[in-house]
């Protein structure tokens, strides 16, 4: 599904691309450009992502940062723009907004630098379900990685962040429509309540996707939101309505030409524009609200043997996202073998690098080769398999043998095997801070002396990110069986957790 939402985006963004020309006299009322970025690489690192119009080039976003600086352009914050609007304030000659979007970590370690050298502020509107700490190490090919709380106070210095609420943004079911567009008002309410906790300004919004009426708009005044962002191309001036702004998406295709008449006001657009406004009918919001208490966004089981009722939601989510293997997809309440588990990592590790799993088993060893646990084995690594998957998970420190050549393919696994699987697979992808208060997180169950020493520490992290809970009667039951819809369950939890 993630796939899904990613092309939609773009088809949605491409329609966007503004087809201007040069304003044949000068305009006396002043105009503020908003330029809005996404994610920011390095060429050289940006091996997967060079056809993705949303990853800009950090040496073409420090070429346009240049052009700003040594023309006299000034940057101005959520704040300065709010004045200008509502309280008629001029702002300096050549102001310019600079904003990013969900709040991606690559615009900290890309243009962060960039922005403080010039003396730029810049805005981050962020999707806070994501912002958790501790921060993920920096991965050019992982590009939904997200900036943590932490990361947000160490770089307040150039940036604001704002909302893009907390957790809003992704789909309904299978439908075009965002969470923000469909839920009760009361519901948009509360999710920006939780995130007005994270950002540290309240004011300023950008709608997720662009989609947006008038009764987000009244949501947005009940949360005490004051200016909100559309998709829009256009500039902000003192008759901009606060919840209608303009602003200038910059591809990786932009041009210097187009970037420069973009900051200068020479673009000229039709002010009627209204890409985004969408008006749903009662029939078709009534369609869609039951999908709103569900965690997980669309997906369905082939015909078959089904999961436990408990479990469809989270299974059928797995196999829209590619985390459960096709030769696993039946006898879902059969317990997984190290083998199966092996194969499931290997296809969630794809799935958050945004790659099939043919290209990740070719590309891993150079993708994860920084990773603390990765280690190449010299031919098979094991006697009693030459699994591929099972290989890639071992060499990655998924999964270790059981000694002496042996891994043991085909012998089911407990759910404290389970535990500390899942925190190697975790720590593949992100950085892991060892805490001490497992013990704490832990004594809610009454079985907790049953949880050996090995595994206390992992059973202890993957309850506390909500991927293995308890079983019920307050236990965790480390010994437990661990099914294929539990493994499916686990990632699908593992993969929500932005991890």
């Amino acid at each position: 599904m993630r796939a899904k939402n990613i092309a939609i985006t773009l088809i949605f963004l491409f329609t966007l691309i503004p087809i201007g020309k040069i304003s044949s006299a000068a305009q006396t009322e002043q105009k503020i450009p908003v330029l809005l970025y996404h994610h920011v690489l390095d060429s050289s690192e940006n091996i997967l992502y060079r056809d993705h119009s949303l990853v800009v080039d950090t040496e073409v976003f420090l070429e346009q940062m240049r052009y700003l600086y040594d023309n006299g352009y000034n940057t101005i914050t959520p704040d300065d723009l709010q004045n200008f609007l509502y309280n008629g304030e001029q702002l300096p000659e050549k102001s310019v907004f600079i904003h990013f979007d969900d709040g991606y970590y690559s615009n900290i370690i890309r243009a962060y630098p960039i922005l403080q050298e010039f003396g730029f502020k810049a805005t981050i509107f962020s999707i806070t379900v994501s912002a958790m700490p501790p921060q993920a190490p920096f991965r050019p090919d992982i590009t939904n990685m997200s900036i943590s709380h932490e990361s947000m106070e160490a770089t307040s210095d150039v940036f604001t962040y704002a909302s893009h609420t907390h957790d809003m943004h992704r789909l309904v079911a299978d439908s075009d429509y965002t969470r923000f567009l469909i839920a009760p008002e009361s519901s948009i309410i509360e999710d920006l309540n939780t995130s007005f906790q994270i950002v540290d300004n309240s004011t300023a919004f950008a709608y997720p996707l662009g989609q947006y009426n008038e009764s987000r708009i009244d949501a947005l005044r009940e949360a005490g939101v004051d200016m909100a962002f559309t998709v829009n191309s256009g500039y902000v001036t003192h008759d901009s309505d606060p919840f209608r702004l303009d602003r200038f998406i910059v591809y990786r295709n932009t041009s210097m030409d187009i970037f420069q008449r973009y900051v200068s006001g020479e673009m000229s657009f039709p002010r009627d524009s209204n890409t985004g406004y969408i008006q749903l009918s009662s029939d078709e919001i009534a369609a869609l609200l039951p999908y709103l208490d569900d965690t997980y966004e669309g997906g369905e089981i082939p015909a078959g043997e089904r999961p436990s009722e408990w479990a469809e939601r989270e299974v059928a989510f797995a196999i829209s996202l590619g985390l459960a293997p096709e030769s696993l997809q039946v006898d879902y309440t059969e317990d997984i073998t190290r083998e199966e588990f092996a194969m499931t990592a290997i296809h969630y590790l794809s799935a958050i690098s945004n790659i099939n799993v043919v290209q990740f088993l070719d590309t891993y060893r150079e993708l994860f080769a920084s990773s603390d646990n990765f280690r190449i084995s010299d031919g098979d690594p094991f006697t009693d398999t030459s699994d591929v998957f099972t290989v890639a998970a071992y060499e990655l420190g998924v999964v270790n043998g059981r000694g002496d050549g042996i891994f043991d393919p085909y012998s089911s696994i407990t759910r404290q095997d389970a535990s500390v699987m899942l925190l190697n697979t975790l720590i593949v992808v992100t950085s892991y801070d060892q805490r001490d208060d497992f013990e704490s997180t832990l004594e809610v169950f009454v079985d907790i002396g049953d949880i050996a020493d090995w595994a206390f520490e992992s059973s202890a992290v993957m309850y506390r990110l909500g991927v293995l809970v308890g079983v019920g009667d307050d236990r965790f039951d480390p010994l437990g069986h661990y099914t294929r819809e539990q493994c499916f369950a686990s990632f699908v939890r593992l993969y929500m957790t932005g991890s």
